[in-house]
């Protein structure tokens, strides 16, 4: 979402208690369609890395300078400690981001091979 949505969400939020009574119905419109799309920026899930590995990940965003950023944690715990962590301004290749630097952490660590590696980035 860009900074200057997210700015006018806010004054949307922070005008909204001084409208007249009888505007009251707009506001209870936009609060569920405010929820639904404030809560739709964090992300968390599993998903299988390389065919075999199930690994979780989470998504989150928080702002830097006025401008909205997304972190991305990925972690296969029965597998290996190693941790894949990113930040992006783009929330859907944040996950991207965050598998590849896994998968180049993992190829350092020799837990993979650097055939499995270009086999995910050709992808």
């Amino acid at each position: 979402m860009r900074p200057s949505v997210l700015c006018a969400l806010v004054m949307v939020a922070v005008v909204a208690p001084y409208l007249p009574q009888c505007h009251g119905q707009v506001w209870e419109a936009l609060l569920p369609a405010f929820a639904d799309k404030l809560s739709g920026l964090w992300r968390n899930g599993e998903m299988e890395l390389l065919g075999q590995y199930l690994c979780s990940y989470t998504v989150r965003p928080h702002l830097r300078s006025l401008e909205l950023y997304f972190k991305g944690k990925m972690a296969c715990p029965e597998w290996t400690a190693i941790i894949g962590e990113a930040e992006t301004r783009s929330r859907s290749k944040v996950l991207n981001k965050t598998t590849e630097d896994f998968l180049r952490k993992a190829l350092a660590a020799g837990i993979i091979t650097e055939e499995d590696l270009n086999t995910w980035l050709s992808h």
